[in-house]
């Protein structure tokens, strides 16, 4: 697997009841202990890696995976891309038995890190308490995420993805002026602060403090979403004086996207940044955090609003069932960036999901079916993720890509590769779930079906064979031939419906001849039904000869 947006957790909408069979735990992160919500639980078989069952850690961490017993191993996803995916130990195999929970509590290494520090007052050293800290990345210009600090000037800009950055520090009351770090007037002159993963880069900062006049005038507005007109929450909204461009102090809009500010009359230069970093910052009316020159000015009293470009792309699709195209809940998309996971969701129940917070880049999708057990499967149609196809995601418009998943296919699928069963009686179990019909293959049980498996069993003596599915759990169709090729067989019985919805056959048979035994699910005319398989056989020796009368003493 190789390994989301920015950054929000997938709901898990398709939570079970917990199993007496299976694996559970708590996903933590290595060194903070603290829980890793939304983390995804894959189980896997070892050999070939195939998916058998997974789950969803809930706000505690805490996972349950229900899945038969065996032997396995655990696979940690964060669709947020927060943290390193990876096995659960080396990887450590987990031994399931009947009526039991197997522990496993593994740990995920962040990939994030973080600036923290306190804002002074520069000469006096007291707290700014509610300054604004806004991060920077160094190399692009573009803001990254705002945070407020605390009372005692406090403050930590969290979940940073590992890079150089500038911090701006911003007092919206206008008592102190700005300064980027450590004490610069502008970006340019500002010092880089290296954050690594797991990291956290200490930047105290000391603004001078600078005389303030206060309203009666104001500017107020409202903050939208262009394209979308959304209004938007959480975007700071800084006055310069347009005469020197000196900090006349700052509001945060509130859920509706409404802003109110008092500042003296006069004229201003008003900024508007996302502190989600969701939103590209522009200075008013419409131009780029380069365009402090080019920005109008805003006379108060007045009003100004805003409307800011998303700067990450959507990835959306519906997730589907090859062949029947049924819409597939509950499956978990991942969208993998060039560094591993970088967006995540589940399924709903119409199959449809959506990806949000995505970098514009290119990317791969995987399509995982932990419910339904599907097949594992990258975009478009690739069993692994080297040879997967690149999806190009730009802002803010949608990218849709869609998936049809298919059951894993079972080994006797086709006439050639027909399990060998022996004995004069026996039982075998199977599955016809990812099966399918072959070019030329006879109706089985006079239904077209769809999902035929095989079987080829060699008479050990003559007499009536008898073959039944009794005890399957999908509706089943049964049928036994003779022949070396699929479109060309001879038909000896077949049978629907003998034992409720499954079958039963007999036919005579000869020692040593090696009959063909096809059984497959009953289709409605639209798709053939299937399930787990229990197939048993018998043979009944013919009746001895008995004497002619003319023969007798």
């Amino acid at each position: 697997m190789g390994a989301l947006g920015d950054e929000s957790v997938p709901v898990d909408l398709c939570a079970t009841t917990p199993s007496p069979t299976g694996i559970s735990g708590t996903v933590t992160e290595s060194g903070s202990g603290a829980p890793v919500s939304g983390a995804w639980a894959v189980v896997l078989r070892p050999a070939g890696f195939t998916i058998v069952g997974g789950a969803t850690a809930d706000e505690t961490g805490h996972f349950s995976a229900d899945v038969p017993p065996g032997s396995y191993y655990l696979y940690l996803v964060d669709p947020t891309g927060a943290h390193r995916d990876g096995f659960f130990g080396a990887p450590t195999t987990l031994t399931v038995t009947t009526g039991n929970t197997t522990p496993a509590n593994p740990t995920m290494a962040t990939t994030r890190g973080s600036v923290t520090g306190t804002v002074t007052e520069a000469g006096s050293g007291a707290p700014v308490g509610g300054a604004w800290v806004i991060g920077i990345n160094a190399t692009t210009g573009a803001t990254q995420r705002g945070v407020v600090a605390d009372g005692a000037g406090q403050y930590n800009i969290g979940g940073l993805r590992v890079g150089s950055y500038r911090p701006v520090f911003v007092d919206p009351t206008g008592a102190h002026a700005s300064r980027y770090f450590p004490n610069s007037v502008d970006f340019l002159g500002a010092t880089s602060l290296a954050v690594t993963a797991g990291g956290s880069t200490a930047a105290n900062v000391a603004l001078p403090a600078q005389s303030t006049t206060p309203g009666p005038a104001s500017l107020s507005g409202t903050v939208r979403e262009a394209g979308t007109n959304t209004a938007l929450g959480g975007v700071f909204v800084v006055a310069l004086r347009a005469s020197d461009f000196r900090n006349a102090g700052g509001a945060v809009t509130n859920g509706s996207g409404q802003y109110t500010l008092d500042v003296a009359a006069g004229d201003y230069k008003l900024a508007f940044i996302d502190s989600t970093g969701l939103h590209n910052m522009e200075w008013h009316d419409n131009q780029p955090n380069t365009g402090l020159g080019s920005a109008l000015s805003v006379v108060a009293p007045g009003v100004a609003n805003a409307e800011l470009d998303g700067n990450t792309g959507t990835m959306t699709g519906t997730v589907t069932d090859d062949p029947t195209g049924d819409r597939v809940g509950c499956a978990w998309v991942l969208a993998i960036g060039p560094s591993g996971p970088a967006g995540g969701a589940i399924t709903a129940p119409d199959g449809s999901y959506t990806i949000s917070g995505l970098a514009p880049g290119t990317y791969r999708a995987a399509f995982l079916d932990p419910v339904g057990g599907r097949a594992l499967e990258f975009w478009n149609d690739h069993p692994d993720v080297s040879t997967s196809d690149l999806i190009t995601v730009a802002a803010p418009n949608p990218t849709t890509i869609d998936a049809a998943l298919r059951f894993p296919t079972p080994a006797n699928d086709s006439f050639a590769n027909a399990q060998t069963v022996i004995g004069v009686t026996g039982t075998t179990t199977g599955t016809n779930t990812g099966a399918s019909k072959e070019s030329g293959e006879p109706n089985h049980g006079g239904n077209t079906g769809g999902r035929s498996i095989w079987y080829g069993w060699t008479a050990p003596s003559t007499g009536t064979a008898t073959f039944q599915t009794c005890g399957s759990d999908y509706d089943t169709t049964l049928a036994a031939y003779t022949g070396a090729v699929v479109n060309s067989l001879t038909s000896l019985a077949s049978n629907d419906d003998h034992c409720g919805l499954q079958s039963r056959i007999e036919f005579p048979v000869t020692s040593g001849t090696t009959y063909r035994i096809a059984v497959d699910g009953y289709s409605d005319g639209y798709s053939a039904d299937y399930g787990d398989v229990a197939l048993s056989w018998s043979i009944t020796a013919p009746p001895p000869l008995q004497a002619t009368g003319g023969d007798q003493a």
